[in-house]
């Protein structure tokens, strides 16, 4: 299979290729096997990045034999708005909904939430879960406190 792209889509390809190894390996600091395979297409995608008027947001280093991202385009490139606010709106989410379930676990017990019909469950859920998120919206996290005495080793 043959694709033709133009040099602006190829750009927008780029954009769209950090914003997936940003989601693969932005936590990592290590090489996952599983992840071998999309690191290698993008290697080959990048490597027409020469002949597509990229090169000077891809590099390629002899050394270590690979194609990279300048650090300009890493932290400044077009894409990073796509990725930041996705970090914005999951930390929310993911904030909300674990306080919400654990608050629903400590409300009505693991074993009753487990027999609950799945209605019953959802809507307590959301009674919760709508608590978090106008409080996170309203206040961010201000009010937000860990209630365990800190140990001595946290200064």
């Amino acid at each position: 299979m043959k694709i033709d792209i133009t040099k602006q889509e190829y750009r927008l390809l780029l954009d769209l290729l950090e914003i997936a190894h940003w989601v693969l390996d932005a936590h990592s600091t290590w090489d996952k096997e599983e992840t071998k395979p999309y690191t290698a297409l993008i290697q080959k995608i990048y490597s027409h990045a020469k002949e597509m008027g990229c090169a000077d947001i891809i590099v390629y280093d002899k050394k270590l034999a690979a194609y990279f991202p300048t650090r300009e385009y890493e932290e400044d490139g077009e894409h990073r708005q796509f990725i930041e606010a996705f970090e914005e709106d999951s930390f929310w989410d993911e904030l909300s909904h674990k306080l919400a379930f654990r608050d629903l676990i400590q409300q009505e017990g693991e074993v009753a939430l487990e027999r609950m019909d799945f209605m019953e469950r959802a809507t307590k859920l959301t009674e919760f879960l709508s608590w978090y998120e106008e409080e996170f919206s309203d206040n961010g996290l201000t009010n937000v406190r860990v209630v365990k005495e800190r140990s001595n080793k946290v200064n």
